[in-house]
């Protein structure tokens, strides 16, 4: 037997609802890893997520230069309403102070190193940074720290050891006895490994003992130029050519206050046995001697760059040489000398020939009299 069911009544489908469905009293939430991606624009995102992300925090302005008051102590007086906030200049960095009450005295004023956070050299080797080592009881010594990146190929020299190294090296044997004199005193070399152990540094460091000369050191007194010699002729003694002052100035640094000379960096430095002898003196204003008399060509070189000497011999017209005695001795003696060779001027060439070798001179001794009162050469008028 069959028993009839009614139909089943015909419900219309329902669309789709277009919002998304989540569970009561459950709030999306941002994953952990998105905590500092916080996005300053949130009108592309999902509805969920837009509201998941927490409000992006206001980013306060730097102070300008000129929102700065100096601090000084007669405003401690002024009404409370103009002591609101103080504010230092801020750093190259944007990074300032700020006071809720006017500071008695300038937090810098103490400050003996203005580089401490800044590198003051910077090239394709090295960068080097003036800082302040402490010891952990208050006493800090100002130290200069050199930093390159070891695994560099162009660091490593041909016995492979890194530039820093070898450097460390001549500082412990053949300059220890020169350190704290004429070298800066060696504190330590360090190596360290970035934790993705990618980049790896040595870092060199040795005390600070003064600046580099802010002048071309060839314009120094020649008791200063003298210094700079003697000083460079006791590290060939030691039995090191620096190997690095075709850049004088970088290299050599003076004491302000004594006025002793340092020469430093020498990461490209080698062994060498001067053949010049302990007890030579280099003598100013004399013709540049024969290589025979004066053999090494480190110290040559500075000599130089020191103007040190003058040429010994000048161009006559492009045919002869003559000696700089010669031109020292004025137009009218050149001349003379001239004929006395036997060479086949006219009267006219010869005057052209005595005019420019002696105005190539006249304009040496007036460059250097520019720096040396008592400079001693001189050319007679006629």
């Amino acid at each position: 037997m069959q028993i009839a069911l009614p139909p089943a009544p015909c419900i219309p489908p329902q669309p789709p609802s277009s919002s998304i469905v989540q569970r009561p009293r459950r709030r999306a939430r941002v994953p952990a890893r998105w905590a500092n991606y916080v996005p300053t624009d949130k009108d592309d995102l999902p509805p969920h997520l837009a509201d998941a992300f927490p409000e992006p925090p206001a980013i306060p302005p730097s102070p300008s230069p000129s929102q700065y008051v100096a601090p000084t102590i007669e405003d401690a007086d002024k009404d409370e309403e103009e002591l609101c906030v103080w504010q230092t200049p801020p750093t190259s960095f944007g990074l300032y102070r700020e006071y809720i009450t006017p500071p008695q005295r300038d937090p810098e004023a103490r400050a003996s190193l203005m580089e401490t956070t800044e590198c003051y050299k910077d090239n394709k080797h090295a960068a080097i940074f003036r800082a302040q080592l402490s010891d952990g009881s208050g006493l800090a010594q100002d130290v200069v720290c050199k930093i390159v990146p070891m695994l560099l190929p162009q660091h490593l020299g041909v016995d492979g050891r890194s530039s820093l190294r070898r450097e460390a090296s001549i500082y412990q044997e053949k300059l220890s006895d020169l350190q704290g004199k004429c070298i800066p005193r060696f504190i330590g070399l360090f190596r360290w490994t970035t934790p993705d152990g990618i980049t790896s540094l040595e870092c060199l460091i040795t005390t600070w003992e003064g600046y580099s000369f802010d002048i071309d050191p060839w314009k120094c007194s020649p008791a200063c130029r003298s210094r700079i010699l003697d000083t460079l002729q006791k590290t060939h003694r030691a039995g090191v050519r620096h190997f690095d002052l075709e850049s004088l100035p970088n290299n050599v640094l003076i004491k302000d206050d004594t006025g002793e000379i340092f020469f430093v960096d020498f990461a490209q430095s080698g062994e060498h046995s001067c053949q010049l002898p302990n007890d030579y003196q280099f003598q100013f204003y004399t013709p540049i001697p024969d290589f025979g008399e004066c053999n090494c060509f480190e110290l040559r070189s500075v000599a130089h760059q020191l103007a040190v000497w003058y040429p010994a011999w000048y161009d006559f017209l492009g045919d002869h040489t003559i000696p700089s005695s010669e031109v020292l001795q004025g137009r009218k003696s050149l001349i003379n000398y001239m004929k006395n060779l036997g060479v086949e001027y006219s009267e006219d060439l010869l005057e052209e020939g005595a005019d420019r070798a002696i105005e190539e001179l006249q304009s040496l001794i007036d460059q250097r009299k520019a720096y040396d009162r008592d400079f001693p050469l001189s050319i007679p008028p006629e």
